[in-house]
């Protein structure tokens, strides 16, 4: 009974310890702005594509794989939705996450046809609103 108790224990610990030694987020400190986040674009879509080219543009290191170790990343992702009612406007929600506390760092929303009628268009509203800074 006690030999199962401490092997218990032991895993527990074991198991805790591991845990800690990967990237503690308790020392993490997020930058203070989005240009000092490498930006993590992975989907192959042409507008993930055009807002990652942008983004270079404007000086910004993008990549495509994630990359253990390295400077801080914020990781693109977005998402549509549309309410249910006929000609109801598709909205575009565009986030910036921090890779390694979640937290997102920089959003644009808006109604996809009002951000431009052609993926280029769209991509250019989009980089300029993630890249503004905040007043």
């Amino acid at each position: 009974m006690k030999r199962r108790l401490f092997r218990q224990l032991g895993i527990a610990l074991t198991g805790n310890v591991v845990a800690l030694g990967c990237a503690p987020v308790a020392g993490y400190r997020a930058p203070g702005s989005v240009r000092a986040y490498d930006i993590l674009v992975t989907h192959h879509d042409s507008l993930s594509r055009e807002i990652g080219r942008g983004l270079k543009r404007r000086g910004y290191s993008v990549r495509s794989a994630v990359k253990g170790g390295g400077a801080p990343t914020a990781y693109l992702f977005w998402f549509t939705q549309r309410e249910p009612e006929p000609g109801a406007r598709t909205w575009l929600y565009i986030r910036l996450a921090d890779t390694r506390t979640g937290a997102i760092i920089a959003a644009v929303s808006g109604p996809r046809d009002s951000l431009g009628g052609t993926v280029e268009a769209r991509a250019r509203a989009i980089v300029d609103s993630l890249t503004r800074r905040p007043p």
